[in-house]
């Protein structure tokens, strides 16, 4: 993957030292992590990545949708668990003085580097496992959703721009529904602008 300077240079998009992280966060969301994968990650420290799980081979076994999708939350949900118990385990042991790096589980180990860029108190750890969430990749429907849009883009472009409007407009899919013609969200939604049925 080409570095973030490199997709958004300063000529095109700069990016202010303390949106890096965020940035490559949302890069490697879309770039890197397929839908069969998920991130746990600390949500407000974009640049603290606990695991990545990694589920293509129960995809591949089970054929069954429902669940599949069943067996991936319940273990993103432990695992979600897991990291909560320990880093505030990290935290009573901060809190009595008894965080010794060397006397660290090699889970507890993986955390406390997580986290080292951060401020070192017991706050810092307790905080976090409140926090611990989960982002399902979208490389492969971003490919997809690039793929799809192929014989569109340049029609959508066009009349964007005989109406006075940014043609950038036309991108506006992708975040809606990556291009997925039969999106339909939990209020009704639908399509790849996402319309609601009294706007539409």
């Amino acid at each position: 993957m080409l570095p973030i300077e490199t997709l958004h240079g300063d000529s095109l998009f700069p990016v202010p030292a303390q949106l890096q992280p965020a940035v490559k966060f949302w890069t490697d969301i879309y770039s890197t992590y397929t839908s069969r994968q998920v991130v746990l990650h600390d949500p407000v420290n974009l640049q603290v990545v606990y695991e990545v799980l990694d589920f293509t081979a129960l995809y591949k076994e089970e054929s069954n949708k429902a669940k599949v999708r069943r067996l991936v939350s319940d273990d993103v949900d432990a695992r979600r668990g897991e990291i909560s118990e320990l880093l505030n385990s990290l935290a009573d042991r901060a809190d009595k003085g008894d965080l010794n790096t060397e006397d660290l589980s090699a889970d507890e180990r993986r955390l406390f580097e997580a986290l080292a860029a951060l401020p070192n108190d017991p706050n810092t750890f307790r905080s976090a496992a409140e926090r611990v969430r989960a982002q399902t990749g979208q490389a492969d429907e971003f490919a997809r959703g690039v793929r799809d849009i192929g014989p569109y883009i340049g029609f959508m472009e066009r009349v964007f721009a005989e109406r006075g409007l940014p043609i950038q407009l036309a991108r506006l899919p992708f975040v809606e529904s990556m291009f997925n013609l039969r999106a339909r969200s939990h209020v009704g939604a639908a399509g790849p602008w996402q319309f609601m049925p009294s706007t539409g």
